[in-house]
Parts: structure tokens; sequence; C-alpha cells
């Protein structure tokens, strides 16, 4: 996650599903880089979705919906709210 500047965003949540952010979300590092490791799972004809919030207090919350195949690299820019 960056900036409009283009600057990585520290400790952006990452949150999985319909929970909200808790103490052991995964969060963004130093480099607004984040890692998760999860099953493909599904099959061709109902593959298996997962929905991504990104929050930041003082930023937009990003929305991704993914239905993972391999290694997936997703860039955002968290804008100001």
């Amino acid at each position: 996650m960056i900036d409009e500047s283009g600057n990585p965003i520290e400790n952006v949540c990452v949150v999985i599903g319909p929970v909200p952010c808790a103490q052991y979300s995964p969060h963004t590092d130093e480099r607004g880089h984040w890692f998760l490791d999860i099953a493909a799972a599904g099959s061709q004809t109902v593959p298996l979705a997962y929905d991504f919030y990104f929050e930041y207090p003082g930023r937009q919350t990003i929305w991704l919906r993914l239905t993972p195949t391999g290694s997936i690299i997703f860039n955002a820019v968290m804008k100001r709210t």
C-alpha cells in the first residue's frame, strides 16, 4: 500500500472476510507490503473467492475480491479521506 505520493504506508490492516480488523490481523510492513499464504481451493465450476479489506485511519478503505490461482501482486494507492 502506498499514499498519493508513492510512499509506503506501514501498519495498514488487512481484513479477510466479514470480521473487523483485530490485534492479530495481518498488517503491512515498513515497505507497505504484506504476505498471506492461502489455499487455491474450489473447482473450475465453483471457484473459491476471498474478500479483503485494507483499512488505515484517515484513508479510504480498499475492498478486493480475489479468486486465487497462484501468486498475486496487488498494488494500491490509499487516498486520504
